[in-house]
């Protein structure tokens, strides 16, 4: 919808006003006093998406164009998201009871407890695992990616736990040499190998699972380099290690898009490959269910550290409405994921 139209003087002035704010490098200067007379070309669109009784999105944006001169010509574009129904982890409103892990609270086992989240009124219930349940102990945890992650020698730790470590040999060797020094509170491995290695990756992988009863992978900082068919063998030579495994991963639930302005050039190196429409339903097609989910914005929360906001996603970001605000700002986090007994998709 474009609607030119002459400007007023009192229009120009609130232009000028908004340029100010918002774009203070911004500067165009009249080279011809002669031109035409300055034109304003208004272009919107709304895109609104409906899922009956699930969610409901509703994306207005709008551009200005302040043509000054026949040289000269001021940009200006908005666009604002709005989420409704179903929160960023899935509960949607509802009369009934929903089976449903409340993603930041720690809950004694056990415990049976009903809160109402954020998503219209939703009953939410913990379920208490069965009487008689025993809490396996973990055996091993195989980081894969590691870097220079020291948790290891931060954390109290059970002595008998074995933590192994896969990344390039430039890491582990850097990592040999700075903790030489240091005592970690486990047994410590750290493996040279090139994840993207798939021969490599499994012989480490089954050595360092083949004896242990229960095993945790971490990928933390690394699916988002794999593409998406690297990831899905990746899930799935996973889930293929025995019965007694999880997975821990950081996510990024908001979908395809492009990335900010000046990033392509910053990642050139090493580029963000991993992109799906749902990072949960993708996992869960190769074997994995999230049962733990902690959102960037919940922890951020809890420790009382404010979510960083830049300019100018975060100046819009502040006009929306609080609960919405929340809803975008929990589309990132951390996951723990956990086997299902068959995956609906196998990858070569």
């Amino acid at each position: 919808m474009k609607s030119p139209t002459a400007t007023s003087s009192g229009l120009r002035r609130a232009l000028a006003a908004a340029a100010a704010g918002l774009l203070a490098s911004a500067h165009a200067e009249a080279q011809d006093t002669s031109a035409d007379v300055p034109t304003t070309t208004v272009d919107s669109a709304l895109l609104i998406y409906h899922e009956v009784n699930r969610v409901q999105a509703i994306e207005p944006e709008m551009n200005v164009r302040h043509q000054i001169d026949e040289d000269s010509a001021f940009n200006f574009g908005i666009t604002a998201d709005s989420l409704t129904g179903a929160t960023p982890l899935g509960a949607v409103p509802s009369s009934q009871s929903q089976t449903y892990i409340r993603p930041y609270k720690v809950i004694p086992l056990g415990t049976p407890v009903t809160v109402t989240t954020a998503s219209g009124g939703s009953t939410v219930s913990l379920v208490p695992p069965a009487t008689g349940a025993k809490t396996r102990t973990l055996a091993t945890v195989l980081n894969l990616g590691a870097g220079l992650d020291t948790r290891p020698y931060r954390l109290a730790l059970p002595a008998t736990l074995r933590w192994v470590e896969l990344d390039f040999p430039s890491i582990i060797d850097l990592k040999n040499t700075k903790l030489a020094g240091s005592v970690p509170s486990c047994h410590v491995e750290r493996v040279a190998v090139d994840l993207l290695d798939r021969s490599a990756r499994n012989t480490v992988i089954a050595r360092h699972t083949a004896d242990s009863k229960r095993t945790l992978f971490i990928t933390e900082g690394v699916l988002p380099y794999l593409s998406v068919h690297d990831a899905s063998v990746l899930a799935t030579e996973l889930h293929s290690r025995g019965s007694h495994r999880s997975w821990i991963q950081d996510f990024d639930n908001a979908g395809k898009r492009r990335l900010p302005r000046g990033w392509d050039a910053k990642l050139a190196a090493a580029p963000f490959l991993f992109e799906v429409e749902d990072w949960f339903e993708f996992f869960e097609r190769y074997g994995w269910r999230a049962s733990r989910v902690i959102t960037n914005f919940d922890e951020s929360q809890r420790i009382k550290r404010s979510y960083p906001l830049d300019f100018p996603f975060g100046l819009i970001l502040r006009a929306l409405p609080r609960a919405m605000r929340e809803k975008i700002l929990s589309l990132s986090g951390a996951v723990l994921m956990q086997p299902v007994r068959a995956p609906s998709t196998t990858s070569p």
